[in-house]
């Protein structure tokens, strides 16, 4: 059983979960970064680390979790799937721009005031 048909969609409710997921994880360490004032070489190996576990533990964790074979197939076929890292990327792209953006607009034109000072 698979999560993936033939013509290459992701169906079911746990594909769309584990998508949703990896957005949403993926969006908040890039959240984090943008809003990070002081970035230090070792900040920034700490998130690159960070960011790099989240799919091998959850791989992990998969692998010794005691679900069913629905879910457990539905891991594996998510993750090769194309469609899967297009809708990551894409929709993670699209929230940091618009997080980027809002950031620009309020502390350039709206509360200039508050613009954060370097360290």
């Amino acid at each position: 059983m698979t999560s993936v048909d033939n013509s290459g969609r992701t169906d079911g409710l746990y594909a769309a979960n584990y998508i949703a997921l990896s957005i949403m994880v993926v969006s908040y360490l890039g959240i984090v970064i943008q809003g990070t004032r002081g970035i230090t070489t070792r900040v920034l190996i700490g998130y690159l680390v960070s960011f790099l576990l989240f799919f091998p533990v959850t791989t992990f964790i998969n692998d010794i979790a005691l679900t069913s074979g629905i879910a457990h197939s539905t891991f594996t076929g998510v993750m090769r799937s194309a469609t899967y890292w297009l809708c990551v990327v894409l929709v993670t792209s699209t929230i940091l721009l618009v997080y980027y953006g809002v950031r620009v607009v309020w502390f350039q034109f709206l509360y200039p005031e508050f613009i954060p000072k370097k360290i």
